[in-house]
């Protein structure tokens, strides 16, 4: 066995592609909120994979109308919760993941408690809880991502040392989260949307990447 032990991943643009539905609703509040707004289609990439709130003030979003906007792009969300999909080969990554006695769980910017609809919505989506120990999310740490609490708190939880994690991701912030915590960390590069080469241990075209690195 490698010597990971302890397979961490984020769940939007590494699991499930959610961009479309999100980056799409982000628009249109955007327009309703701040019309005349500068935003790029690298800035929402910049910011996706982090907690709404943080994202909006990226964008400079005025932070009276913060709360009344992320209440209104999750909902807008949910009514495009359809055209959420599991990335090719996610299942089969974790099929075989939990055959071999590894340790998967979910390292979120997603929010306990608050689902974006449908199967793929929820904190902990449905058809990875049979393969997954459970989920950290934005809310279970006073800092989420690119903090590294969110990574501490599964050490706390788990005994787990830091040699033995392996964090995949498709973020900077999931990167920042990753290097703040001491631990080895793995490009998710078919949910990737920046530009910018950024500088991990692992670089991974497809899940199955992930199982020829811990196989080898």
């Amino acid at each position: 066995m490698s010597k990971y032990k302890h397979i961490l991943l984020d769940v939007d643009g590494t699991l499930i592609d959610t961009y479309q539905a999100n980056v799409s609703s982000l628009k249109e509040i955007l327009e309703r909120y701040m019309p005349g707004h500068n935003c790029t289609e690298q800035d929402y990439a910049d910011i996706f994979g982090i907690p709404e709130r943080d994202g909006l003030r990226m964008l400079k979003a005025p932070e009276e109308q913060i709360e009344r906007m992320v209440e209104d792009w999750v909902a807008l969300v949910r009514t495009k919760s359809n055209l959420f999909c599991l990335y090719d080969g996610v299942i089969e990554l974790l099929e075989r993941l939990k055959e071999q006695g590894y340790h998967s769980y979910l390292v979120t910017s997603r929010t306990r408690g608050v689902s974006q609809g449908g199967p793929l919505g929820s904190w902990e989506p449905e058809p990875l809880r049979a393969y997954v120990g459970g989920a950290i999310c934005a809310n279970d740490v006073k800092r989420p991502k690119p903090a590294p609490d969110s990574i501490l708190l599964y050490m706390d939880k788990t005994g787990a040392k830091k040699e033995e994690i392996l964090f995949v991701g498709d973020t900077h912030t999931d990167l920042q989260c990753a290097q703040s915590a001491g631990v080895d960390f793995g490009l998710a590069l078919w949910g990737y949307c920046g530009k910018q080469q950024l500088e991990c241990q692992h670089y991974f075209k497809h899940p199955n990447d992930i199982l020829a690195l811990l196989q080898g």
